[in-house]
């Protein structure tokens, strides 16, 4: 049985208005002002969709479930990795038996639907005929992947990330580890030379952490990495 709440169909709001009539006797002259009160009554629930779910009380259609729900009572939430200023949430949602599951990802009209597989390396969830993208779990948190690369994670999930580069200047190949704490609008950074704790700012695109002295900033693949004033390391992600 759907678990949607009928009684919101039952509810209504009431709007008052005022209406100003004019009466006309047989030769059309004006004889009479009449004001009257007008009533309009707008009833809730009527946008239900063609499953009988109420789309202005947060509900949707679930493949997975066969159901009505919110996707952030029922689901798993996720933020964007590849964009730490979307405002936007995603979400996971299982079938009660968790063979399968459903992404609800912000800017798409429709959902994906993916089955429980099983692999030598560990279990994911994956679409039929379409080993590009998988969910799957990462030191205990869930996170959507596409191609190796970590689109989605679950919100208190640490992301890390291992990039390479130089200073411009010398042969020297530096190593840099970052782990990006999304939840937190943090960041720490790991170098040769020290660890680094890094607050989130806003940037025109991409991300950037920085304290008084340390600055990280990029964009897809790619970030610059400013360590004081004598040190700039163009960076490369690692795959």
């Amino acid at each position: 049985m759907r678990k949607v709440f009928y009684l919101a169909s039952l509810l209504a709001l009431v709007s008052c208005g005022h209406r100003t009539d004019r009466n006309r006797d047989r030769n059309g002259n004006e004889d009479l002002l009449v004001e009257e009160d007008t009533i309009t009554i707008i009833t809730l629930g009527a946008d239900r969709d063609e499953h009988g779910c109420i789309g202005s009380a947060g509900y949707v259609w679930s493949q997975v479930r066969q159901d009505c729900i919110r996707p952030f009572e029922t689901g798993v939430q996720l933020v964007s990795v590849t964009d730490s200023l979307s405002p936007q949430a995603g979400y996971i949602v299982f079938s009660e038996d968790s063979s399968m599951l459903e992404l609800f990802l912000p800017g798409q009209d429709s959902t994906q639907v993916m089955n429980r597989r099983e692999l030598p390396e560990g279990v994911s969830w994956r679409r039929v005929n379409d080993d590009r993208k998988n969910v799957r779990r990462v030191n205990g948190d869930w996170v959507v992947e596409q191609d190796g690369k970590i689109l989605y994670a679950q919100r208190n999930t640490a992301i890390p990330a291992t990039f390479t580069g130089t200073d411009g200047r010398t042969k020297r190949l530096y190593q840099v580890s970052v782990m990006f704490y999304p939840a937190e609008d943090r960041a720490v950074v790991k170098t040769d030379d020290g660890t680094y704790n890094l607050k989130q700012y806003v940037t025109g695109s991409g991300y950037g952490y920085r304290n008084g002295s340390v600055d990280l900033r990029g964009k897809g693949s790619e970030a610059t990495l400013t360590l004081g004033d004598s040190l700039t390391l163009t960076l490369q992600e690692k795959k």
